[in-house]
């Protein structure tokens, strides 16, 4: 990576290829030797060559949603939720007592959520802090590479991870997106979309940036 000068010519710039960091399970120490390496280089471009990050069912590692978090912190986050939102509901119907005393008038029923559905949103707002969790640390990641070169164009090609997770998170968690595009504009990372459909075949006009999951004898496998 860095500049190379020509022999006979203008410099040559040399790009850096980062591919697989599979957040969130990255290998920290492999990520500080990178960096190390290229402390000294004037890195001209850096290519985050997709699925930077772990998310549809790739990994035999963990495939749970929630594995971002321990057990006793999930614990702790149901507690927190149910008292803020059963917390929130008596405040309502104290201010309905207190306004329909003063007009003097029967108070109404505050309308509360059943124990189931206050389950799912309980289970709804936790699996949103754990995407949530899992793209800081993403930021985290990519941040190292900005901050150790600002000047250096930083492009993040979108690999089938990343259009997976970009499908999800439309229909259940738009204002995610909306995060990580500005998490990208903040640092000056440009997104290229590969196109990908899938994990397996029909690839876009970019191919790289996909990840090899059906082996040498597969479609995939001639990237």
């Amino acid at each position: 990576a860095g500049i190379a000068k020509s022999e006979n010519g203008p410099p040559l710039e040399v790009a850096v290829v980062l591919s697989n960091f599979r957040v969130p399970h990255h290998d920290e120490k492999a990520i500080q030797l990178a960096l190390m390496h290229l402390k000294d280089l004037e890195v001209v471009k850096i290519f985050f060559n997709g699925d930077i990050i772990d998310y549809y069912h790739r990994s035999e590692i963990d495939r749970n949603q929630l594995r971002i978090f321990t057990i006793k912190e999930i614990t702790t986050l149901q507690s927190e939720i149910k008292n803020r939102v059963r917390d929130q509901e008596a405040k309502a119907q104290e201010k309905e007592d207190e306004l329909a005393e003063e007009k003097e008038r029967k108070p109404r029923k505050i309308k509360t959520l059943t124990e189931g559905q206050l389950e799912r949103f309980v289970k709804r707002e936790i699996q949103e802090r754990a995407h949530k969790k899992e793209l800081e640390q993403l930021f985290g990641v990519m941040k190292l590479f900005r901050d150790a070169h600002p000047n250096a164009d930083l492009v993040w090609i979108w690999g089938c991870q990343e259009f997976y997770l970009h499908k999800y998170l439309d229909k259940y968690y738009p204002h995610l997106i909306d995060e990580i595009d500005g998490f990208c504009r903040q640092n000056k990372i440009q997104k290229v979309f590969n196109g990908t459909r899938n994990n397996t075949y029909q690839y876009g006009p970019l191919v790289i940036g996909h990840w090899f999951r059906g082996g040498l004898n597969s479609q995939s496998g001639s990237v």
